[in-house]
């Protein structure tokens, strides 16, 4: 099992990202290997929060270069707050969801626009059926492209945890205070990079890239980027 440093870490806060919010639905998506989009975007009051499900307040896309460590663009614009609200495609384009699904390019152009047959709430394989576009795939961030790297999140314990706690979870459940997150070798099962965070209420899910050699995470609202143990 590999122990690593980042390779790139990013203070999310110079981009809005804060700690005390009502609803949490930022988001990670490699565009490409080395291509980064953080979507920063949260509800922090009951200003514009109805109906529940809007795209107010705006919320900031940043691009990064995770190789030269340097952000390539950023935006503000309005997307909605809801689970899934911004989706990388298999053309290295990615989907927006707002009052329409806006398919924007990685220069930040974002010109086409798609009506919908139905409503949408978020961007997944089912509902872009709903689009009233053709050729639109979602690419699934768990898993590289040619099939054989993936990660994976579950509840987790960490010994440290243990030792402060030890009678935690003998008369309730363990309250699961850490995610362990691990990339693997699908075929073999072979764990290449693992990680244990502490959402603290906070959770964006992890980013692979597409060829499976780099996660991202966020953590405590700062931007991680690792590369994983070659196999």
């Amino acid at each position: 099992m590999q122990k690593t440093s980042p390779c790139l870490r990013v203070h999310l806060g110079q981009f809005g990202y804060k700690k005390h919010i009502l609803g949490e639905y930022s988001s990670l998506a490699f565009l490409t290997d080395n291509l980064l989009l953080v979507t920063v975007n949260q509800r922090t009051s009951e200003k514009n929060a109805d109906p529940w499900i809007t795209d107010l307040p705006l919320s900031t896309l940043v691009g990064f270069d995770v190789v030269k460590r340097q952000e390539l663009w950023k935006t503000t614009m309005a997307v909605m707050k809801s689970p899934r609200s911004v989706a990388p495609l298999m053309t290295e384009n990615f989907l927006v969801l707002s009052s329409v699904a806006m398919l924007c390019s990685t220069s930040l152009s974002c010109e086409k626009s798609f009506p919908t047959r139905g409503t949408i709430t978020e961007l997944d394989a089912d509902s872009i059926k709903l689009l009233k576009a053709e050729n639109l795939a979602i690419r699934d961030e768990d898993v590289s492209n040619d099939g054989t790297i993936s990660v994976s999140s579950e509840l987790s314990t960490t010994s440290i945890y243990k030792i402060i706690h030890p009678l935690d979870g003998i008369d309730e459940p363990s309250p699961g205070n850490f995610l362990l997150i691990r990339v693997f070798d699908k075929q073999s099962g072979k764990t290449l990079l693992s990680l244990h965070l502490n959402p603290k209420n906070h959770y964006e899910a992890p980013a692979l890239s597409p060829d499976g050699a780099k996660l991202a995470i966020v953590r405590s609202g700062v931007l991680e980027v690792y590369n994983r143990q070659r196999h």
